[in-house]
């Protein structure tokens, strides 16, 4: 089982806030309030999930970023979500990367907008999105711990 770091995480979610919302982010090690969650699971070789967490500011920017649309027209509960779940994915899929998927087969779920328990085995990666917080969090099964 691969173990990916906090520093890889922040690197998949900079990667994929660049190529798909031309958002800027940048590391910060203080706990950040994100109450609003998208989740995605996996499985294969080794399962798991991978969660990204935003507050209602950040999904606005996410989306409005996303979309091209004027941030007041944006709504975080319905653009701000949907945009949250794609990201994601996209983190779902990178995480598949990092964990060999060129060469084992895994399967992702559809993410969902849901919050799992704490993990004590959880890598966590906390950002600031133009200034705005977002948590990635990466949680292996026990079993492929």
């Amino acid at each position: 089982m691969t173990h990916i770091t906090p520093d890889q995480l922040f690197t998949a979610a900079l990667d994929a806030l660049e190529r798909t919302a031309f958002l800027c982010a940048e590391p910060t090690e203080t706990v950040l309030d994100a109450p609003v969650h998208a989740h995605v699971r996996y499985d294969g070789p080794s399962g798991g999930s991978v969660t990204v967490a935003a507050d209602d500011a950040c999904l606005v920017e996410l989306a409005s970023s996303l979309l091209g649309a004027d941030p007041d027209s944006v709504a975080p509960e319905r653009e701000g979500v949907d945009a949250l779940k794609e990201l994601a994915n996209i983190m779902g899929g990178s995480v598949l990367r990092l964990l060999g998927s060129e060469t084992q087969p895994f399967r992702l779920s559809v993410p969902v907008a849901a919050c799992p328990a704490p993990c004590p085995r959880s890598v966590i990666c906390r950002l600031l999105v133009e200034g705005l917080p977002m948590v990635v969090t990466w949680r292996p099964d026990a079993a492929a711990a």
